[in-house]
């Protein structure tokens, strides 16, 4: 799928689609339990471990919640690293200029999801970061 913007044309992963896992009601209600703790700063936790396929728990929905956050509900946000979060990391890696492109959130990916999202209180805490 080709999204055109007014400065850019943006081309998302081959093979991937858009997933509609989660109904209207849950999305909300989901999306109201996060808005209480997003934004800001807190204690950053550089110790993370680094996230890749497999990988489960609070840490991949940081992920996959911030990789929806920047392009619509793609992921569904089930804290496990699918190989499908996996791609869309390393599309993510590769829009933003972080290198490798290799779908594996390390320090410098941790930290580019957060700065995308202009921050986000809770992940700091999950997310390899230098912060």
């Amino acid at each position: 799928m080709t999204r055109t913007t007014a400065t850019r044309t943006r081309t998302r992963p081959r093979g991937l689609r858009v997933r509609a896992a989660l109904s209207a009601g849950a999305v909300a209600a989901a999306t109201m339990g996060v808005a209480g703790i997003t934004a800001g700063t807190a204690e950053a936790r550089p110790g993370a471990p680094t996230l890749n396929h497999g990988s489960s728990g609070s840490g991949v929905w940081c992920v996959q919640r911030i990789i929806n956050r920047n392009y619509g509900n793609v992921l569904k946000e089930d804290s496990k690293y699918s190989s499908y979060t996996k791609a869309w990391v390393k599309y993510f890696q590769e829009k933003k200029k972080v290198k490798p492109y290799d779908g594996i959130v390390g320090k410098k990916t941790g930290n580019a999801l957060l700065k995308s999202v202009g921050g986000d209180k809770y992940c700091y805490k999950h997310l390899p970061t230098t912060y």
